[in-house]
């Protein structure tokens, strides 16, 4: 390679390495000389886009929602942020604890809150900084994350330990849900996602899953699986599911014939604690988890795992905090900032070995010659 820096001056700069010579080879790769040995960079584009990170003091990202314009609402420890998910650009709106966050199909930004209260933006979009508190509740202590059903308009809020509420919307408070039926125990769970379709609505909780019938109510509790504590449901067009559990991986569950497979650690995963699982529509899903992002290939239950060196946040994440915006962009919300990327950008790694000749010999009519001293004298080959 070509010797790039050679500066005795520039110890200060290069202090860490104790050396001030760098040379490049052919594969783009730093070659750094120093007095305690020789070191090697490789700069390499970033997989992913990082938002809403501060290297000083980390930003715990809890909630996320997409806002009409494409603006990305992230709610945090450290206060309710708007974020430009193409510049980067965030602002501070409101220096709040906040958890969970939902939009509405009528465009009300629901927050969810540690507190007995709970607070929304109202349809028309006032200032994030004119955030209103809904009416307090005090016997509703923690409710942390709101979901609309789609096909009803409905909002509900998952508590930590009330179970599932309901808004009424016409006397404009919040109530248990209160058709349990034999599932009474549903009221003192923690309610960690809802997933609705035209007839039912899934319900994860922190003891089993639960199939909420819109007219009747909760009609049936699964709680055989390996982990009981479901994050998160992702449903497949044959009618199975993806659970992802607190500890016990990620879950195939085919409610029809109630059977399941359990990836795990020892199958491969980087961790057993997994947040959410999003479908790409390329065969994957994608996991963010206690330790690290994992891609995970359906079909073969192979799993890559990307860290902070491949350009994700923080190689922790939180459960809630994970969103698909419209556009395609998958934003999963970690202890320090948001992992952003379109799934379609992420290719796998390819290396690009270069050639090595370890020998070279040359037909004739006396058989074969050796020709590799030839070879490194003049580093070519003439095929005549």
């Amino acid at each position: 390679g070509d010797l790039v820096v050679e500066d005795s001056k520039a110890g200060n700069y290069w202090s860490e390495f104790n050396g001030s010579r760098i040379f490049f080879d052919n594969q783009d790769q730093a070659w750094i000389s120093a007095k305690d040995g020789i070191y090697t960079i490789s700069l390499k584009p970033s997989k992913f886009k990082r938002l809403l990170q501060n290297p000083k003091n980390n930003i715990s990202v809890r909630g996320l929602a997409e806002m009409p314009d494409g603006k990305i609402l992230a709610n945090s420890y450290s206060g309710l942020y708007l974020i430009d998910p193409v510049s980067g650009y965030h602002t501070l709106m409101k220096n709040e604890v906040y958890y969970g966050a939902c939009r509405a199909s009528d465009n009300t930004i629901w927050l969810g809150c540690h507190s007995f209260e709970i607070e929304h933006l109202s349809p028309a979009l006032a200032p994030l900084n004119d955030v209103k508190a809904a009416p307090s509740f005090a016997k509703f202590d923690e409710m942390l994350r709101p979901f609309e059903d789609s096909f009803t308009g409905r909002v509900y809020f998952g508590t930590r330990r009330n179970g599932l509420l309901l808004f009424n919307k016409a006397a404009g408070e919040m109530e248990p849900y209160p058709k349990l039926n034999q599932s009474g125990e549903l009221a003192t769970l923690e309610i960690l996602f809802l997933l609705p379709t035209k007839d039912y609505i899934w319900v994860a909780s922190s003891n089993g899953l639960y199939q909420l019938d819109k007219e009747k109510g909760i009609v049936a509790r699964f709680d055989g699986f390996p982990e009981n504590f479901i994050f998160h449901i992702t449903a497949e067009k044959n009618g199975t599911f993806w659970l992802s559990t607190k500890g016990g991986g990620l879950i195939h569950w085919d409610s029809k014939q109630n059977q399941f497979k359990q990836y795990s650690t020892d199958n491969g995963l980087s961790s057993d604690i997994i947040y959410a699982a999003y479908d790409d529509d390329q065969g994957h899903l994608w996991l963010p988890s206690n330790y690290g992002l994992m891609r995970f290939e359906k079909s073969t239950g192979i799993s890559n795992n990307f860290l902070p060196d491949d350009g994700i946040s923080f190689e922790e994440f939180n459960n809630t905090s994970h969103l698909k915006a419209s556009d395609g962009t998958f934003y999963f919300g970690s202890l320090n900032g948001i992992t952003a990327f379109k799934p379609s950008d992420i290719v796998s790694d390819e290396f690009d070995a270069p050639l090595l000749v370890t020998g070279y010999k040359v037909l004739n009519d006396n058989g074969l010659v050796d020709k590799f001293a030839d070879f490194r004298s003049t580093n070519r080959i003439v095929i005549a």
